[in-house]
């Protein structure tokens, strides 16, 4: 599976907004059992990007700059949503365990 980011002006006008597709990143890794499925991302600063993968109940950081998987976080539950809290924290909804887990993204180390 792939994900396609796309390029836009910071401040968007969207009358005006000009689109261009950037970099493929692939978010398949060799831990992961099962095929991807990304049930949500968010943006934790200009070059990373924290994506739940449903299937292989993982969290994923990547780097949007060299199109890698930095890290994938093993859960003992299936992620559906994440968003970027204050500095380098996320939150990450487990329906399945009816918990919400707030989690820094300094855990993550590049593989």
């Amino acid at each position: 599976m792939e994900i396609i980011i796309f390029i836009v002006d910071k401040v968007i006008d969207f009358s005006k907004a000009k689109v261009s597709q950037g970099k493929d990143i692939v978010v398949r890794t060799d831990q992961d059992k099962k095929g991807c499925y990304i049930s949500d991302m968010c943006l934790l600063s200009d070059d990373r990007i924290v994506a739940v993968d449903n299937d292989n109940k993982s969290v994923k950081l990547l780097d949007v700059t060299t199109g890698r998987v930095l890290h994938q976080l093993q859960l003992q539950d299936p992620p559906c949503g994440v968003c970027s809290m204050s500095g380098d924290r996320v939150a990450v909804t487990l329906p399945d365990a009816y918990t919400i887990q707030v989690s820094f993204c300094t855990f993550f180390i590049i593989i």
